[in-house]
């Protein structure tokens, strides 16, 4: 992360593998362990402030995607399930409390990415952000005062 962060924009040794580590980093973000989930969405986030804008936009484009086709529940337990999702998908998937991990990874990973570069995000990638976000939020479940 160091490297990336002193050397990532200036080095062209390390300009030309920014898509190699962008895309070892997104499989790792799948990966079985905490530990690895977390140091794949922090280098994320110091390559993000590096990489070429349409590098950028597929790696939010990716990100987006993956958040999207998973299933969003509120603290309360009701389920909101992208009407896209198809029993076959949902049957060929990891087991529930992997995929609760790997959203939350995907998630927080997005947030890193957007708090780093958010003004280089596109109006269209913000307004997909949005509707995304909120099926993960149940306004029900909201405390006044947080």
């Amino acid at each position: 992360i160091d490297v990336l962060t002193r050397f990532g924009s200036i080095s062209p040794t390390i300009n030309r593998q920014h898509e190699q580590l962008l895309n070892v980093t997104l499989t790792e973000l799948a990966s079985d362990r905490h530990v690895i989930r977390k140091r794949a969405g922090s280098t994320i986030g110091c390559l993000s402030v590096v990489i070429s804008d349409p590098l950028l936009c597929r790696l939010v484009e990716s990100l987006l995607s993956q958040i999207d086709m998973a299933e969003g529940v509120g603290k309360s337990g009701k389920r909101k399930t992208r009407q896209a999702r198809t029993t076959s998908e949902s049957s060929l998937s990891m087991s529930k409390d992997s995929k609760v991990a790997d959203t939350r990874a995907l998630i927080s990973t997005m947030c890193t990415v957007s708090g780093a570069v958010g003004h280089r995000l596109g109006q269209d990638q913000i307004d997909r952000i949005v509707p995304i976000f909120l099926r993960f939020c149940d306004p029900d479940d909201a405390i006044a005062g947080d």
